[in-house]
Formats: structure tokens, sequence, C-alpha cells
């Protein structure tokens, strides 16, 4: 790693004699004077001075020499600290953060496909809800999240991969008069009772509230659960219905049928779900382990991708 004009000069500044340095470094002693010219010249001083008898540093040899003592050192240490911060790096892993809403089969593919192919990187997994997850990014909690796609900030510093697009759907329990329709209007839920998930997205809600606005009538909220699961357990038990992704089939009770939401009464893209994965790009491009994970998410959602358009 250090240079052998460099290395060379340190022996000769510590023998005080070519022929001798010469023996001890294995080459001719022609080839070191050579060398040690050549330095003289780039640096434009004189490092040595020779006579018959004996040679010596000059005082900008000398001076060489401690700048050039300090930057063995300074190698030495980071030859020996650089495979620890190397194995911190793996040892700590990559943390993926999760919101309370995203249990998605693409993140357990995701996660085996990571683990098989870096089985020396381990991978930790935390959940948080959705609005605290751009926090923690920023604090370096965690590296890689997943979010609904309106509520990723709106920054050069991020990336994202989108995944899992989907449109909102309607739960109910089996033997709700809606069950026999298969597909729903906005309009027929207007005299129907609503569950909400209190940890959803800020998003989920307002959406909820912009779709029946925009067919002239405000929900009826029955009550609250802390969970998407505690939430479909109190539509099974006919407390309400309420608006569900996909993206959370998850854990879900026998007796709920999921109902289609008319195409002619999406008038944009309100009633789609899409989910992205972040990172931000700094992190990327410093993290090798990062790296491989972004590497893996891609791969499989463009897989996910083709296999749909096939279908």
């Amino acid at each position: 790693m250090i240079s052998d004009e460099l290395n060379n000069f340190m022996v000769v500044a510590e023998c005080l004699n070519f022929t001798e340095a010469a023996e001890h470094l294995h080459i001719a002693q022609p080839a070191i004077s050579r060398q040690i010219s050549k330095m003289e010249k780039q640096l434009g001083v004189k490092l040595f001075e020779r006579t018959t008898r004996k040679v010596r540093l000059t005082p900008a040899g000398e001076s060489y020499q401690k700048l050039c003592r300090m930057f063995l050192i300074g190698c030495e240490n980071l030859l020996a600290e650089y495979p620890r911060y190397a194995l911190d790096e793996v040892s700590r892993g990559v943390v993926l953060g999760i919101g309370g809403l995203m249990e998605t089969h693409y993140t357990t593919e995701i996660l085996d496909r990571f683990a098989t192919d870096n089985p020396q990187i381990p991978i930790n997994i935390v959940q948080h809800e959705d609005d605290q997850l751009v926090r923690l990014m920023d604090e370096e909690q965690i590296d890689i999240a997943i979010l609904p796609l309106p509520q990723l900030p709106e920054s050069n510093a991020y990336e994202y991969c989108i995944f899992d697009k989907d449109s909102l759907k309607v739960a109910v329990w089996k033997g709700h008069p809606l069950e026999k329709k298969k597909s729903v209007q906005i309009a027929d839920l207007k005299n129907e009772k609503f569950i909400l998930n209190s940890k959803a997205p800020r998003n989920l809600l307002n959406r909820l509230y912009q779709i029946c606005d925009r067919n002239y009538f405000y929900p009826k909220i029955s009550g609250k659960a802390s969970s998407i699961h505690l939430s479909l357990m109190m539509v099974s038990a006919r407390q309400g219905i309420m608006l569900f992704s996909h993206h959370n089939l998850v854990n879900v009770p026998d007796n709920i049928t999921f109902l289609d939401i008319e195409v002619d009464c999406q008038k944009d893209d309100v009633l789609e779900a899409s989910l992205v994965f972040f990172w931000k790009k700094e992190k990327r491009l410093n993290s090798q382990a990062i790296q491989k994970m972004v590497d893996v998410i891609k791969e499989v959602v463009e897989e996910k991708n083709r296999e749909e358009s096939r279908s």
C-alpha cells in the first residue's frame, strides 16, 4: 500500500548507509541512490548529505523523515482499524422500517432473498407509525422504509421504488346486504357505519373523508381500533365496514368479504393505493449492505411487475 520510494527513503534514513540499506532491502545500491535523487528532485530539496566517510540527513531530510513516520503510523492504524469498521457495518446489518399497516408479501420475499445471498449481514426490522419513519431515517435509526406513496417526502435526498399498486376495497362481514353486490359505488355506503384504524396514516383517513365528500355525505364513525387486525375483527363483529388495501392482507378473519369499488366512481387516483420502499441516496452510496438490499428490492419488484404484466 505504501510506495517503494517512501519505504526505501525511511530505511536509508535509519541506516544512514546506502550499502547497508540496499542489503536490508535486497536491491542494488545504485537503484536506491537513483530513487533518493529522484525524490530530492521532486521535492526541490536535498534530503541527505553524502561524503566518502558517511551519510547524514539534512535539516530538510529530518523534517521529511518525521512527516513520513507520522504518515506510516497513520497508515498502520488505518490498516488495523478498517476491518473493525467494516465489521461494524456488517454486524449492524440493514435496519428496515415498516409502518403500522405495511405487512406485505413483497417484504417476505425480499428478506428471504437478501438473507440467502448475504448470510453474513443481519436484517433488523422495526415497526413504527408511518409519520415517524421519515424522522427516524433522518436520525439514521433506520436505513430503508416502506410508506404509502403520498407520504413520501419531497426531497432529492431520497430515492424510492414503487411497488404493490392496488385499489382500495370495502371490507364487510359475510351476510352484509352489500355482499351480494360484489362491487359497490361510494354512494351505496352513505348509510353505513365505518371502522377506523386509529394508527392508520393520516393520508388514508383523509381519503375516506374526501371520497365521501365527493359523493355528498359525511362518514359515520362507529368505532376505532389500534391495528389493522383489530379493525377487521370489529368488522367481523358487525360493528361497521372499512376501506381496506390488500397490502394489509394479513390475519384476515374468515367471515370478511372484500368488495371492489366500481371504476366509474374513481374520478382520479384517490382510490388507488401504492407503496414505496425509500432510502437516502447518500447512505446507499456509503454502505455496501444498504446497496445490496436496494439491489434485491429492485430485482424482486421488477420480477413481480413482469409476472403481473403477463397475467
